[in-house]
């Protein structure tokens, strides 16, 4: 029995990531949910670091002025991820996220379980 190695795992992962355009997004969000994404944007706000193994660390990411929340399982990662960070990510259409704003209205965007990012 063969298996991959972590490099090909991850290449393979990343090819089967399609681009699937935020309104489609946020229209149909049960059609693409479970579907492999890749979008790349700059961070626009570190909501929560993960404090443990346990939990995700949170971000928001704008791109092409749409936002998406990104929950990232980087815990035992060396670098951090700061606001205005250049990123690429390859993950998985999670829910629609409902947050209230700093003015107290509410918004509601695709979220992504991130798998891979550079």
């Amino acid at each position: 029995e063969y298996s991959l190695t972590s490099e090909e795992a991850e290449r393979e992962y990343k090819s089967q990531c399609k681009s699937i355009s935020y309104q489609e997004l946020q229209r149909n969000p049960k059609t693409y949910k479970g579907n492999q994404i890749k979008v790349s944007g700059t961070i626009f706000q570190v909501i929560s670091e993960a404090k443990s193994d346990q939990y995700y660390s949170l971000y928001f990411l704008r791109a092409n002025g749409n936002l998406y929340l990104l929950r990232i399982d980087n815990y035992s990662s060396d670098s951090r991820i700061l606001t205005d960070d250049y990123l690429t990510i390859w993950g998985e259409v999670q829910d629609l996220y409902e947050y209230e704003t700093v003015r107290g209205n509410s918004n509601i965007v695709p979220s992504i379980l991130v798998e891979y990012y550079k």
